[in-house]
This record gives structure tokens, sequence and C-alpha cells, in this order.
């Protein structure tokens, strides 16, 4: 054998465990994520254990994403990572509360197919619980999957105090169960017999970062997003107890942009017509984040008016953008395209008409 041969048999060789390790199809479908925290005293630094499945075992390249409450402080410095050719150190963003950690540090690379993944902060770390009593959720993602996925809640503290309580009022659900329309927040103090009114205080990271005092009932603002409203009443200076919710609105309409026909009236001498736009992409905002997760609506219809109402229902590709060759009939076709959002919001285009001659 030729030594030319024998150096890309060599080659070969050495390749085919990288190429049999690479992740052909890097999709994760992150699945039941939950969250063991002790102590859970509100305020008090603790170990976080966060559970997790997989459908596919990450990669030494990989990573995975997860923030965690508004409210959580985290240390000044962190330990020095493991050392070693794979790993990364955790990277942490102190305005989104969040770790991006590098599989190698925390899975592990031989199990396949719903492994059971546990990611541990010690309370070495100084990673302190959210500083009012309440349910709270971490939000994770992966490098192939970024779309996040929200853990069962987890309970800090007191939850539900008997002496307030916080009621929403008037709101418009809409079909995934977020406010369309959204509602009035009411908060009461449920202790009838206090000879003197308690003063109360709320948050809510969607309308302020410090707690204020409540003055009367308010309503959300419209945007995508989600909020937890925490409040805490006090009486002669003492506080008697906390309670939070957490409240999901999305009454912002689909953004369609229409690329072809360019014009309101087309005329053409083809039997088939392009249509062809996209819907642009909008920020969802969780628990005040700016930028969690960049929302493309999907779900597309074009109807012909003309056609005794002819309906085409397709989706977008991942990018939001979308085209359909549509069947004219001789004449004026009057069309118009229309996306309807998970929640029901909807959004339909001016009519545009295509002539065929």
């Amino acid at each position: 054998m030729k030594r030319e041969s024998f150096s890309l048999l060599a080659i070969l060789v050495l390749l085919i465990p990288f190429v049999i390790s690479f992740p052909l199809d890097k999709v994760f479908a992150t699945k039941n994520v939950w969250v063991e925290v002790e102590p859970n005293n509100c305020g008090s630094i603790a170990t976080y254990k966060i559970h997790f499945t997989l459908e596919k075992t990450l990669h030494v390249r990989d990573w995975i994403k997860i923030i965690f409450p508004y409210d959580s402080e985290f240390p000044e410095e962190f330990p020095e990572p493991p050392k070693s050719p794979c790993t990364k150190p955790p990277e942490i963003d102190y305005e989104e509360r969040s770790f991006k950690i590098f599989s190698p540090l925390e899975l592990d690379p031989v199990k396949e197919g719903y492994s059971n993944i546990v990611v541990a902060f010690p309370n070495t770390l100084g990673i302190k619980n959210p500083s009012i009593p309440g349910e709270y959720t971490i939000l994770i993602c992966t490098q192939a999957e970024p779309d996040l996925i929200e853990s069962k809640p987890y309970k800090i503290g007191e939850v539900d105090s008997p002496g307030i309580e916080i009621i929403e009022n008037d709101g418009k659900v809409g079909k995934d169960g977020s406010y369309i329309d959204p509602p009035f927040i009411e908060i009461k103090s449920k202790n009838s017999e206090e000879s003197e009114k308690p003063q109360i205080y709320f948050n809510s990271d969607i309308l302020n970062n410090e707690y204020e005092l409540y003055n009367g009932k308010f309503k959300l603002p419209d945007g995508q997003y989600i909020t937890r409203i925490t409040a805490y009443s006090e009486l002669n200076g003492e506080p008697k107890g906390a309670t939070s919710i957490i409240v999901k609105v999305d009454s912002i309409k689909p953004i369609i942009r229409i690329q072809e026909p360019k014009e309101e009236v087309t005329i053409t001498s083809q039997k088939y017509f392009l249509i062809k736009g996209f819907t642009k992409a909008q920020i969802f905002k969780s628990f005040g984040s700016e930028q969690r997760k960049r929302i493309i609506d999907r779900d597309i219809e074009i109807i012909n008016v003309t056609n005794k109402r002819e309906l085409i229902t397709l989706k977008t590709d991942f990018k939001g953008h979308f085209n359909y060759k549509l069947k004219l009939n001789e004449g004026k076709n009057i069309v118009v395209v229309s996306c309807e959002d998970k929640t029901g919001n909807r959004t339909t285009t001016n009519q545009f008409t295509i002539i065929l001659e």
C-alpha cells in the first residue's frame, strides 16, 4: 500500500469517532423541569438542584442555560471551575440572573435519551433565595433548543398568607390561558378583626423595581410577558405576611409584512402568483427581563375572497418567512393574509387585488 493511501486511511479512522459523535439532530426536547431548594427560607443562601430530562444527550460543545427568579441574588465572585481541556467556566449574566453551563461540567455524555439530568449549585456559590415568600419558577433552555421551558413551581418561605390576597379582575383570557386583555389587580387584607387598617406594599417586575405602597386597584399593561406580583402587609411597622401570583399576558397582535405583491393592484398573465412575506419576531418578557424569548407567530391563512372565500393554511419557517403559489381565476382576485397567534390575537392585512388577464 502506498504511503499516501495509508495516511488517508489513518485520517479516516481517526475521524470516524468524531463523525459518529457529531449531533446531526440537535433538538433536545427538555422536559419535566423541577427544582429542589435547601433551605427554602427567604433571602437564605441555598443549594439549588435542578432536575430535567432530555430526549437527546448534550455533547461537549453544547450548553444549557438556567435563569433564576428575578429577585435572586448572586455572589460577586465564583470559584474556579474544574481544570480540563474540555471544560469551560460557567458564564453569569447578572442582569438576567442566569448561568450558562457547558455540558462537561454537569452532564454525562454516555447516557442517551430521556436521561435524568441534575444540575447542582451548592450553597458555597452563595446564591440567595428570593427575599419575598411565594411560589417561584426557573427557566431553562439549551443551545439547540432556545425556547425556554418553565419549571414546576417551588416554594420559598411562607405561601398564601391568610392575611392578604391578590385578585385578578375583568381581564379576558385567550386560548392558551394568557390574558389577551390584561386584568385589573386588586390587593386586599382578609383579616377583618384588626382595628387598624394595615398598609399594603406590592411589586410587579413589569411595573416597578422596588416595592410601592398600594393605593387601589391597577390595570396591567398590554404586552407579551409573564409577571410575578408579590404583596405584603404591615401593621404598626410589623410585617403580617406576604403572597404572590403569576400572571401571563399576550395582548399584542402578530406583525405581518407582505413582500409580494408589492402593490395594492397587480396585473399578471401568469396562472399562479407567488404570495410572499414574513411575520416579525416580538420580544416576550419573563419576570422583568427584556429579552428572554423572541416569539415568531407561524400560523398563516391566505384567503381568496372572490373565489368563494377559498382558504389556504400554512406555517412559516422558523424565521417567520412564508410563500405560496396561489392559483388565480381569470379577472380580479381579491386576497387577504391573516395570522393568529397561540393566544388568539389575530392580524389581517388590507385587501390586495391580483388581476389575471
